[in-house]
């Protein structure tokens, strides 16, 4: 028999089975032995198993026998359990996997020896239970699932006392992730404003490398930052920060416009800023452009008179001459440029005038005269002496000329002549004005005069006073004097024989008296004086009349 007398034993690893003792009644006394599992095991009546472990774990019977014969007792059946200690392992065995978003996970399957069986429970990298299974099974991988997968093992006999981990890196691209600090994706600023750094950034595995590209779509930085610092108008345009790793890429863009005004970059069209024209030729339509950002508007002005763009002033004339600005402008400043229109024509003399007083003057003064003129270009200015076509003075590339007579004489009455010419035209313009010298009654030293005259008597005498006067004299007074010793006396029209006539010629400011004696008697021969008188003053000639063959004093 066996005490005690339980046959079924359940133990932990480690624990003492109670000592089972096996006895008989025989005699003479039996001897006894252990099998376990049919297998010789020990000799004694006592079944003591210590510290048990898992390899006692068997069908345990007790022989007694004697020189009579033997007896088997009842089998004891002792079950050892463990815990699955350091045992765990998975298959594959593999402990690191590298996969792309979306791919597929094989089966990743843990084991571990324990009695009784063990239940397993994969710990996800969050450190929360994922599955109650010895399986891990993620299937299609997204990167949520990204890290460390920890395989534990249990039964009523213990915990592992050690962890399998396997390594899941779930790579994927930048995707819809890549984003912008600051989030804006449009800026507007003018020229010379300072613009923020702008971070691009992108959620990857592995980490994504950056790239900025210019809008030109050159590179501009391997760098997640665009630092564009004070802007410049050749920077403006949209740039793409391109997000990149092993597993894809992704793009977002900024665009920054860049506002300017005009400056100096006003140009025109044809491009030249001076034009000259004849007038009444024509000249094509001008247009202004500039750089600007956002485009300008443009005007044309003009002795503020507005006009629109292009400028059209099709024929033109001497009015259409002058500087005409454009102005071009938008909302950051406004810029003028300058087109100046040279309309030439011929000149045209305004006025002919005296500096001061008319037409008189008194002789040896001086008077003089300003001729001015309108032209394009300026004028060669010539001055003449109209009565015989003098020149008197050139005046080169001017638009007024001046000329002045001195120590005026009576014969420089007359008419002045301004003369203008420029390259417009090879036909002169001219003007006349007069200059009226005015002077007391002289013989006149144009006309040859013979003042001493010979004759007999009962000849006729014919005496011409030709005399210089401006005015004409207003009279004419004849004297005779017969000798030294005698005064003058008058003569008379009509009165012995003696005869005046006059004649003044305005025209060339002469005036003639002619004195006349028919049948001339001794007593006539003398001295004849011939007085003219005018506002200026009078003047006398004298003539000698002698008997012929006598000296004539």
């Amino acid at each position: 028999m066996l005490t005690p007398s339980t046959t079924s034993y359940t133990l932990t690893e480690g624990q003492t089975l109670p000592t089972v003792t096996c006895s008989s009644d025989c005699n003479p006394v039996c001897a006894y032995s252990w099998t376990k599992d049919g297998q010789s095991h020990t000799t004694g009546s006592d079944l003591q198993l210590t510290n048990i472990q898992r390899g006692q774990t068997g069908v345990y019977r007790c022989t007694a026998s004697n020189g009579y014969g033997s007896r088997t007792s009842s089998d004891v059946s002792v079950t050892v359990n463990y815990g699955p200690g350091a045992s765990i392992s998975i298959s594959p065995a593999d402990t690191t996997y590298t996969r792309t978003e979306g791919d597929t996970l094989t089966d990743i399957t843990c084991t571990a020896d324990c009695r009784p069986g063990c239940t397993f429970v994969w710990i996800k990298p969050d450190n929360t239970n994922f599955t109650a299974s010895a399986v891990l099974s993620l299937g299609q991988l997204v990167r949520s699932e990204h890290g460390t997968y920890r395989c534990t093992a249990g039964n009523v006999a213990g915990e592992s006392t050690t962890t399998t981990s396997v390594i899941v890196t779930v790579q994927y691209g930048p995707g819809t992730s890549i984003t912008l600090s600051p989030p804006d994706t449009t800026y507007t600023r003018t020229e010379e404003d300072t613009l923020p750094d702008i971070t691009c950034t992108a959620d990857c595995r592995p980490d994504c490398t950056f790239v900025w590209t210019k809008p030109d779509n050159t590179n501009f930085t391997a760098s997640a930052v665009l630092s564009l610092g004070q802007l410049d108008r050749l920077e403006h345009g949209t740039y793409k920060c391109t997000a990149r790793n092993v597993v894809g890429m992704s793009n977002k863009t900024a665009t920054v416009t860049i506002q300017y005004g005009p400056g100096d970059s006003i140009t025109f069209e044809p491009t030249q800023d001076k034009i000259e024209r004849v007038e009444n030729q024509t000249v094509p339509n001008i247009s202004c452009s500039a750089d600007c950002r956002p485009p300008c508007t443009y005007s044309w002005s003009k002795s503020n008179s507005i006009r629109p763009n292009p400028l059209s002033l099709s024929r033109v004339t001497r009015n259409n001459a002058g500087t005409y600005k454009c102005t071009a402008n938008n909302a950051i400043s406004r810029g003028t440029k300058s087109w100046i229109l040279i309309v030439k024509f011929p000149p045209e003399i305004d006025s002919l005038a005296y500096n001061q007083g008319d037409v008189d003057m008194t002789e040896h003064g001086s008077k003089t005269l300003i001729c001015k003129v309108e032209s394009v270009p300026s004028s060669t200015i010539t001055w003449y002496y109209k009565n015989n076509d003098t020149k008197l003075f050139i005046a080169t590339d001017v638009l007024e000329s001046s000329y002045t007579l001195t120590t005026a004489g009576c014969l420089d009455t007359g008419l002045y002549t301004c003369s203008a010419r420029n390259s417009v035209s090879n036909t002169a313009v001219t003007k006349d004005i007069r200059i009226n010298v005015l002077c007391s009654p002289r013989l006149d030293p144009r006309v040859f005069t013979d003042r001493k005259m010979g004759l007999a008597t009962h000849d006729n005498l014919t005496m011409n006073a030709m005399f210089l006067s401006n005015p004409e004299p207003s009279s004419f007074t004849w004297t005779f004097q017969n000798s030294s010793h005698n005064s003058f006396t008058e003569l008379n029209d009509g009165t012995d024989n003696f005869g005046i006539h006059n004649a003044p010629f305005t025209s060339n400011l002469s005036a003639l008296s002619v004195g006349t004696r028919t049948n001339i008697q001794e007593a006539w021969f003398g001295l004849y004086n011939v007085t003219a008188i005018n506002s200026e003053g009078n003047g006398t000639v004298t003539f000698i009349v002698a008997a012929t063959g006598k000296s004539i004093i």
